[in-house]
């Protein structure tokens, strides 16, 4: 995972990319307001061998995140610890633990 300065992390494609999409491009949007946290997350969807991707924000520089839905689980679980103050390294053990599975998804 990431530690770079946050001006050294990969871009995240702009949501409105995904306007169609509403959860999509929610997913994007957080990434984007969060990236430095977003960095610090492992994913689980099989990107690491894949993608070669090395973080979860790594799915949202990329057009990976908009059709995994793993992904979107995972970025959506990080705001929602985020917004609740938990520091990275317990929302990376939730996530580790599968507590993204248990996010919800309006539409998607």
């Amino acid at each position: 995972m990431r530690a770079e300065k946050p001006e050294d992390l990969p871009p995240v494609l702009p949501a409105d990319q995904f306007r169609d999409e509403p959860v999509v491009a929610r997913a994007y949007a957080i990434a984007a307001r969060i990236p430095a946290i977003v960095a610090q997350q492992p994913c689980y969807c099989g990107c690491d061998v894949s993608h070669r991707h090395t973080s979860l924000l790594d799915c949202f520089a990329t057009t990976h995140g908009s059709a995994c839905t793993i992904c979107i689980k995972e970025v959506m679980l990080v705001d929602q610890m985020t917004r609740e103050r938990a520091p990275a390294s317990t929302i990376r053990s939730a996530i580790s633990q599968g507590a993204w599975q248990a996010v919800e998804l309006d539409g998607h």
